[in-house]
C-alpha cells in the first residue's frame, strides 16, 4: 500500500515541477518585469 502512495506522490511531484517550470518559462519575463518595477519604485521612496 505504501509503494503505491509513495509512487503517486513522486509522479504528483514531478508533474508539479513540470508545470511550475512551464508557467516561469511562459510568464517568467512578465514577472520579473513586475519584480523589477516594483523594486525600482521602492527604491524611489524616501
Amino acid at each position: 500500500m505504501n509503494e503505491i502512495i509513495v509512487r503517486d506522490f513522486e509522479a504528483v511531484r514531478g508533474n508539479y515541477a513540470a508545470a511550475l517550470t512551464h508557467f516561469l518559462r511562459r510568464h517568467g519575463s512578465e514577472l520579473s518585469q513586475r519584480v523589477d518595477g516594483i523594486a525600482a519604485t521602492a527604491s524611489q521612496r524616501p
